[in-house]
């Protein structure tokens, strides 16, 4: 076996990581469904596709009353967590025309003459139709393209929202667990037998381990119900015992006060580090562990004789 103290606590820390980020994510899950974060998210940037009082006043009212938005909202008034190009061009659509005029003949005239958009939104929408030569299909087609552009742009604006909300879990998590990256380092070093017999452990488990990952859900438009948070509860707690009975190693303090004292600064480092950590993912951990663990085993590399000792012997 390849013993060296470094890969070892190479995988013993992707281990660490590995369920924290499982944690961390059912933790997120759970805090975005509750507040509702992505619905909100997708309101606020249809809202503001443009920065005009009659765009915003125009999406909550008309455009949210649309047929085809009215019909993803599970409940009146509470928008849904997504709403497709083909969704959103549909319910634009209905507030210029009714089924019978809405033809190629009479479309420019029909969105001049319409009072239900605001003039900024009125115009791109002339662009687009001078922009696809007066043909409808084509017309649609840069009108989803115009919406999808937007979404992405907000999707990314969401996403640094998140990930500035999952560091202060990952923080919360880390310092509630006592996850601190310095300590668990020093200790995991200070002694080496222990530490290679917690690897063994884990490697010994790994089959295991990667059915965890299937508790990551990536939908946190789901509204969490009581049920839901007291199964997500039972997930950390199971979690948190794998790690206890795969590593050898305790999560938690044993004296709270005792382990800051003198410490602080060295103890809020090591906790943020570990809150860095768990935001890379436990998919991403989990690779690294089993490319650390299969390294492992491996062992050296045998020695290649030389003609001369072949010839002694």
């Amino acid at each position: 076996m390849f013993n060296s103290p470094v890969l070892d606590l190479v995988i013993l820390l992707s281990f660490t990581y590995f369920i924290g980020s499982l944690l961390l994510s059912t933790l997120n899950e759970a805090i975005a469904g509750t507040l509702r974060l992505r619905q909100k998210q997708l309101k606020i940037a249809i809202e503001n596709l443009f920065f005009e009082h009659g765009w915003k006043t125009f999406i909550k009212t008309k455009f949210s009353q649309s047929p085809s938005i009215q019909v993803l909202m599970k409940k009146k008034g509470r928008y849904p967590a997504y709403i497709s190009s083909v969704s959103f061009v549909q319910a634009i659509i209905s507030q210029l025309h009714t089924v019978e005029n809405y033809t190629k003949e009479n479309f420019l005239e029909e969105l001049k003459a319409n009072k239900n958009l605001p003039e900024t939104f009125k115009q791109l929408l002339i662009n687009l139709w001078m922009q696809s030569q007066q043909d409808l299909a084509v017309f649609e087609k840069k009108l989803a393209e115009f919406y999808d552009g937007a979404m992405d742009r907000a999707s990314g604006w969401y996403k640094r929202k998140i990930r500035m909300l999952l560091l202060i879990i990952g923080f919360i998590l880390a310092l509630a667990l006592n996850m601190d990256t310095i300590q668990i380092t020093t200790s995991a070093l200070s002694d080496k037998q222990r530490l290679s017999k917690a690897v063994d452990n884990i490697a010994a488990n790994l089959p295991k381990l990667d059915s965890l990952r299937s508790i990551v859900v990536t939908d946190s438009s789901i509204e969490i119900s009581k049920a839901s948070l007291e199964e997500k509860a039972n997930t950390i707690k199971a979690a948190t015992i794998t790690f206890q009975n795969t590593s050898g190693y305790g999560l938690g303090y044993t004296d709270f006060a005792k382990e800051w004292k003198g410490n602080f600064w060295k103890k809020l480092i090591g906790l943020l580090i570990t809150a860095f950590a768990l935001q890379l993912g436990s998919n991403y951990w989990f690779d690294l562990m089993n490319k650390a663990v299969n390294i492992r085993s491996v062992g050296k590399k045998p020695e290649v004789k030389s003609d001369s000792q072949t010839a002694t012997k």
